[in-house]
């Protein structure tokens, strides 16, 4: 039996991309076992896969590094050295080390990694790792991008000297998966671009499309969750909140401006600063923040509102190719879709399959005449559900996994 083996550097409960992918090959009959970095709430009990724990390690490992330059200078003749001259010379080894340290952590994780024929890397940060344990177990590596990395990637050190240095280290590593990976999988074709320009490689395009096979019929709902009754017009805005990326405050001055039916809902963390700053505008009952739900119940808990806004803003050229997780829960949903016009691959599928309005989201006017546009037109509101609906039967999870499948078939050739 094929065993594909995936690392991620975050916890399964909160990346439901690496989810699907391992319950995929759960699915078809393969033995999948996902690797967490972080330590999740999940149980293992009743996973279609298995789920294996070595600690932190990859970019936990920098963590690791002294932070106050001249605390932990080592025994011997360094013992004799005044302070501050230790303290210049741990400032000097801090970018050394901190590389050291996590070159080691992956060498030291390589060893606990299960037996696999493919290990399926969920971002660069496990490189050191999946590379040494492929090599000992003579496996397959694919490198599945969740974003256009090198406009994500931070050095994360104390100076500015030492985070470019990291952060040249960090996309040195980046780099390094794409060279040694038999695949390369990523989550849309604008960044599939990005990656080809930087590596000269051609990704293979698995979007993050909604699992619609194993839906609920019936559990929590938004609107009950908020309190809003069945003749007000709800807005659902699912996610957590990420300072600078989503246009939130904006949203919510926008609703100040719309008829006391208009209701807003934000599904996910972060988001009591936008409660207090509704409260301020007199829209504290018309502004609803809502604890998360679990990524799988997302669709089901969100398809009693009227519509969804994404409101993300390109702020880089990753955000700018993304296709975000809230994308498709509201077509899952089959929530008509406030959409921002300038990112260019949200706004192909939408034109393509016409699921609902185009709006600049760092415009509050904009979002105001979006939300009245189907506030006011019943007609037009029950024509884009229906295409929503329409786009259901090809935006899908079942539809991704084929490609999916693809992957595996021709890397486990290639391994013939």
């Amino acid at each position: 039996m094929t065993r594909i083996v995936s690392l991620t550097p975050s916890r399964i409960d909160r990346d439901t991309r690496t989810f699907k992918e391992a319950a995929s090959f759960a699915r078809h009959g393969m033995e999948s076992v996902v690797v967490e970095a972080v330590a999740s709430e999940a149980q293992p009990r009743g996973m279609p896969f298995r789920l294996h724990r070595i600690g932190p390690a990859g970019d936990a490992a920098a963590a690791a590094a002294d932070d106050d330059g001249g605390s932990t200078a080592p025994p011997g003749p360094w013992g004799r050295v005044s302070r501050p001259a230790r303290g210049v010379a741990n400032r000097a080894l801090r970018v050394p080390l901190t590389a050291g340290r996590y070159l080691a952590a992956g060498r030291a994780a390589a060893a606990s990694l299960p037996a696999a024929d493919v290990y399926w890397l969920h971002g660069y940060h496990q490189l050191p790792q999946a590379w040494l344990a492929a090599r000992r177990h003579r496996a397959a590596l694919v490198y599945d991008a969740h974003d256009f990395y090198p406009e994500v990637i931070e050095g994360g050190e104390a100076t500015a000297i030492e985070r470019r240095a990291m952060r040249a280290f960090y996309l040195g590593v980046e780099r390094s998966c794409a060279r040694a990976a038999s695949e390369i999988v990523t989550v849309s074709d604008g960044v599939a671009g990005l990656i080809f320009e930087r590596t000269g490689r051609q990704p293979t395009v698995i979007r993050n499309c909604a699992e619609l096979r194993d839906l609920p019929d019936d559990g929590p709902d938004v609107r009950t969750a908020a309190g809003v009754g069945p003749e007000d017009f709800l807005v659902v805005m699912p996610g957590n909140h990420k300072v600078g990326m989503r246009a939130v405050d904006e949203a919510v001055e926008a609703f100040a401006g719309l008829p006391d039916a208009a209701h807003l809902a934000f599904v996910g963390s972060g988001y009591a600063g936008v409660v207090e700053r509704a409260a301020r505008l007199g829209l504290g009952s018309r502004v609803h923040a809502l604890a998360p739900v679990p990524a799988e119940q997302v669709p089901t808990f969100i398809r009693s509102a009227d519509a969804a806004a994404v409101l993300y803003v390109p702020t880089s050229r990753n955000i700018e190719h993304a296709l975000p997780n809230g994308f498709f829960s509201a077509i899952a949903a089959g929530l008509p879709v406030l959409w921002p016009a300038r990112l260019r691959e949200i706004a192909r599928l939408a034109e393509e399959h016409d699921l609902g309005l185009p709006i600049e989201p760092l415009e509050p006017t904009s979002i105001a005449a979006g939300v009245r546009a189907l506030l006011d037109d019943a007609g037009r509101l029950r024509s884009l559900r229906a295409n929503v609906e329409r786009a259901r039967a090809v935006l899908n999870w079942e539809a991704e996994e084929r490609r999916l499948m693809g992957v595996v078939a021709r890397v486990m050739n290639g391994r013939g």
